[in-house]
């Protein structure tokens, strides 16, 4: 029987997460860790006309040993509309960017209390734009486990190998640049991002046989 990985609940995440995500059936995000600071789960980088850029949710005050479930966002500076004036300026020129936009508008709208509240609402949504929502479940672990295939560490997201190219939007400029936010496939491609990771392990399974 096969095994269920284990994976932060990332903020959007990039496309070495969704790589490990796309390849199993069900997953699990950790909710009974001690909180990792600097990682996937309260950042994400897009691409910008200098390069990759940084979005960060700030967080409240916590203990050193705060567990992922009990991460509150804090809502004193107004890091939203900074995400997404950000997020604008990177992507309105791209194909697909006004099929999808209003809807991660709509869960920022909501302004969960919890990190892993509002990471699930926009993983939701990126299955449903990525039309894997009826191929992949996910659901939070109810006490720490230490399991295999444990996809925790951050490091293991920073790189990717052999990412085919695809039209970005500072193509012309900067050529491609890989490992961008999962936003900057599903902006560029739209329905064809499915097809895009698809072909992508295929071909990854090709060069390990």
């Amino acid at each position: 029987m096969p095994q269920t990985p284990i994976l932060p609940i990332a903020y959007y995440g990039n496309i070495a997460y969704w790589l490990q995500v796309i390849q199993h059936k069900h997953i699990q995000f950790e909710h009974f860790e001690f909180f990792e600071k600097q990682s996937n789960r309260n950042s994400t980088s897009i691409l910008s006309s200098h390069g990759l850029i940084k979005l960060s949710i700030p967080l409240a005050e916590r203990g050193n040993k705060t567990l992922t479930k009990d991460i509150a966002i804090d809502y004193k500076t107004d890091w939203i509309t900074q995400h997404q004036r950000s997020i604008v300026t990177c992507y309105q020129s791209a194909p697909y960017f006004e099929f999808y936009w209003n809807d991660y508008l709509q869960v920022y709208a909501q302004k969960p209390i919890y990190l892993h509240q509002l990471n699930t609402l926009l993983f939701n949504t990126l299955l449903r734009h990525l039309k894997l929502n009826e191929g992949i479940t996910a659901s939070p672990t109810t006490q720490f486990e230490v399991a295999f295939p444990n996809l925790r560490d951050k490091k293991q997201y920073n790189t990717v190998a052999n990412q085919p190219n695809y039209y970005q939007v500072f193509t012309p400029e900067q050529g491609f640049t890989p490992n961008c936010s999962i936003l900057d496939i599903l902006f560029n491609k739209g329905p064809e991002s499915y097809w895009y990771f698809e072909d992508y392990l295929k071909f990854e399974q090709n060069i390990k046989l």
